[in-house]
């Protein structure tokens, strides 16, 4: 929960904030003072890119080093727990209230720290160590300097790795490495004068519709999605009893609220959302403008998507959709979604003590489990804080440690390119020296494999499209793939 006095964070069950002592209203939402800003909304980037700048940034290691490309994933696994993590979640009624208010809270949270107009910079250190089934280990560490500028819609992360090679399996030398990562305009830049001369650079807009930055306004399409969610969810009928539960080794008794969906139900659930999308020109405009479609061509396109799962609920009741949400009248304490179809899959999520702990269970097997603990402290000029991530499976053990310290009054440093090999061309070559190079400051090479391989893909100028100014929505065989436009409109 954030103090809607000072903006920290602190203890879902707190009515006094630790720092400042004032009491919280859990209703009222923290607005930043404007002076907190710094000159972040006033950044004005150049429009040409020049590799010399980067090159000159990076020169001093020590305060110069990375978060590499892991970190966005961790930050929106951070956004999606620390969501739930809500106080004063009221009636003992068998209603939507429970599930609004967790709606309301995951949203605003990912409004205020990843939607927002609010910039941050600072510098963070990155410690990643992953044990795989054969026991292979890969251990490291970047530290550095970052930028987020959602305003201008730009990313950075200029740093080092710490590297560790090895002769013979013996550790013998460490030797630091040099690196920057830029995200603007859809477009990752990957550099290194050590590694090569040009930067790599991969439009990212294929991953998925909704990385076309350039086109919409994240905070419109996600207020506009909320309020119809909402809306969707008054809707809907609620079950609530009493249940004991198991809280991470103590007994408590929890009101549980449970939203169950058969098939018939889901179909209902998205016929509710889709005339609830479609009622707000705020969402039919910003949906338009990532698919570049006009008003009612969108309508035609959630209707034909209606359809298709008409025909997909209509004829079989073996898919059941559950949630429960378990509280009492001041927090949260567990959410489960469970999914039964001929597997019962259930996603478990529990809060306790200011810890995040999440299960995976398939047909009653704890297939993997995640613990996320998170910490903060107002320091003079700047905010400190402590991440820690792990994910346990039977095939992996990875521990995540973030460390970082956020300047109160952030300010940008320009990080630009004019020289790139493109990630969708690069050669065997290119690739084969890069990844030799890569190998005297580390011993697996594993995520630079994975990240090359995000930029594998099966388009051609040779399938049926339809094509906004950046992607291309094109038939393959029996499915639907998204591809860079570039790669049709040869």
């Amino acid at each position: 929960m954030q103090c809607n006095h000072c903006g920290k964070f602190v203890p879902s069950t707190s009515k006094t904030c630790m720092f400042c002592n004032q009491v919280i209203d859990p209703n009222a939402r923290y607005i930043p003072p404007e002076e907190d800003l710094g000159s972040i909304e006033n950044t004005d980037y150049d429009t040409k890119l020049n590799i010399k700048v980067v090159n000159d940034y990076i020169k001093n290691p020590k305060y110069k080093k990375y978060l590499i490309m892991g970190v966005a994933f961790v930050v929106l696994f951070i956004a999606l727990i620390i969501g739930f993590a809500i106080s004063g979640v009221g009636s003992k009624k068998a209603s939507s209230d429970i599930f609004i208010k967790v709606t309301d809270s995951l949203y605003d949270y990912v409004d205020d720290n990843i939607l927002s107009k609010n910039g941050h910079s600072g510098t963070a250190t990155l410690e990643i160590k992953y044990t795989g089934k054969s026991s292979n280990v890969i251990n490291y560490q970047f530290t550095g300097d970052y930028v987020f500028d959602p305003l201008n819609k730009y990313y950075s992360y200029t740093a080092s790795l710490d590297g560790k090679y090895s002769s013979q399996d013996i550790k013998v030398d460490s030797k630091i490495l040099p690196i920057n990562i830029l995200f603007r305009d859809n477009t990752i830049y990957l550099n290194s004068s050590e590694l090569n001369e040009k930067a790599l650079s991969g439009d990212i807009s294929f991953l998925g519709d909704y990385l076309n930055l350039k086109d919409y306004e994240f905070d419109k399409l996600s207020t506009s999605t909320r309020d119809a969610l909402k809306d969707t969810l008054k809707e809907l009928n609620y079950k609530y009893n009493s249940e004991s539960i198991n809280y991470r080794g103590e007994k408590v008794v929890a009101d549980k609220t449970s939203l169950v969906l058969d098939s018939k139900g889901m179909y209902d659930f998205y016929e509710k959302l889709f005339k609830n999308l479609m009622a707000s020109t705020k969402f039919v405009n910003q949906f338009g403008a990532i698919r570049g479609m006009d008003k009612e061509r969108v309508k035609e396109y959630f209707d034909d998507l209606l359809k298709k799962f008409e025909y997909k609920y209509n004829d079989s009741n073996k898919d059941v959709v559950t949630i429960n949400i378990y509280s009492d009248s001041k927090k949260v304490y567990q959410i489960n979604y469970i999914y039964k179809s001929n597997e019962e899959h259930n996603y478990q999520l529990v809060i306790k003590d200011g810890s995040y702990f999440f299960d995976y269970f398939k047909n009653d097997k704890n297939v993997y489990s995640g613990t996320l603990v998170n910490s903060t402290k107002d320091l003079t000029n700047k905010i400190h804080g402590e991440i820690g991530i792990t994910f346990d499976s039977d095939d992996y053990l990875t521990d995540i440690k973030i460390k970082y310290d956020d300047d109160k009054k952030p300010s940008y440093k320009k990080l630009t390119y004019t020289d790139t090999i493109d990630l969708y061309e690069i050669s065997d070559e290119d690739y084969t020296n890069i990844k030799t190079k890569l190998n005297n400051y580390i011993d697996e090479t594993y995520l630079f494999d994975r990240f090359k391989n995000l930029f594998v893909t099966e388009c051609s100028s040779n399938l049926e499209c339809t094509c906004s100014d950046l992607t291309c929505r094109c038939l393959l065989e029996d499915k639907y793939i998204t591809c860079p436009s570039k790669f049709i409109n040869k």
